[in-house]
């Protein structure tokens, strides 16, 4: 009984989410600086909205001894000794993460250009007339490089301070995610008969279900990212592949934030000089 609570919580997670971001953006509004406060806390806020899920999640697993089950446990590949095991989790799991990182980067340029090429004008324009968007983004990227002052003390520790937060919050979600999406979802559901790859494949669904704010195409490859997460949850039989995959996709995202966070920076010193000096003339 317990375990289908959970696994209905898990369902309802997007709108539980969506309720959670709703009121808070209201309190927000009617707050001065509540919008920038949001934006700062937005991770802990999805945090706790985790906890929803997680607990239910978590108490129908100790309740009924499902961790192991659940992938709670060492890596199994094999019949091969642990340590073993856990080398080969590593191995398949950094270089998975780093895959479908830039997998998903590559989907995003393609779905821009696609777009522009949408938006292109018909009169004797051709896709050659645009930019292409890893031309535009390696450009911005040396732009950035240049102009990014170097050497810089404060900056450099309020970017590790910036890094151990956000690396940091996101070992817990990604520990959170896997085994409610992965162990929980996969596990359950194979246990009340349906096929590993039935199971796997609403697992990536229910998984997608929570990125749709981000839009549907965002959704359609998180589902291709909980896929091959849950492959490797199956095959290993613990979670410790999917979460270092998962973690270390996270890591590149700090990467490309740390570089807007830069950008951004580098443009607002650029106003302040260009203001002081039509001050001075």
């Amino acid at each position: 009984m317990l375990a289908m609570l959970a696994l209905i919580v898990v369902l309802l997670f997007p709108m539980i989410l969506g309720l959670t971001f709703l009121a808070a953006s209201r309190w927000a509004r009617r707050m001065p600086g509540g919008l920038d406060l949001l934006t700062r806390y937005e991770g802990l806020l999805f945090f706790a909205a985790l906890c929803i899920p997680f607990g239910v999640v978590a108490a129908d697993l100790v309740q009924r001894d499902g961790l192991a089950m659940a992938g709670v446990a060492w890596p199994s590949v094999a019949s091969l000794p642990v340590p073993a095991s856990v080398g080969i989790s590593l191995l398949m799991g950094m270089p998975t993460g780093v895959a479908l990182y830039y997998i998903e980067l590559l989907w995003a340029v393609s779905m821009a250009n696609g777009a522009a090429n949408r938006a292109m004008p018909k009169v004797g324009a051709t896709s050659a007339d645009l930019p292409h968007s890893t031309d535009f983004l390696r450009n911005k990227r040396n732009k950035m490089m240049r102009e990014t002052p170097r050497g810089d003390g404060p900056r450099r520790n309020q970017s590790l301070e910036s890094f151990g937060r956000y690396m940091g919050l996101s070992a817990i979600l990604c520990a959170m995610e896997e085994l409610i999406w992965r162990g929980f979802v996969v596990s359950v559901l194979s246990s009340w008969g349906l096929s590993p790859a039935l199971a796997l494949a609403a697992s990536a669904a229910m998984f997608a279900a929570h990125h749709l704010s981000f839009g549907v195409r965002t959704a359609a490859m998180k589902a291709f990212c909980g896929l091959v997460w849950g492959c490797m949850f199956v095959f290993t039989g613990s979670l410790l592949a999917s979460f270092i995959s998962h973690l270390t996709f996270q890591y590149f995202v700090w990467q490309r934030l740390e570089r807007r966070r830069r950008r951004h920076r580098v443009a607002i010193e650029g106003d302040e000089r260009g203001q002081r000096m039509e001050l001075a003339a």
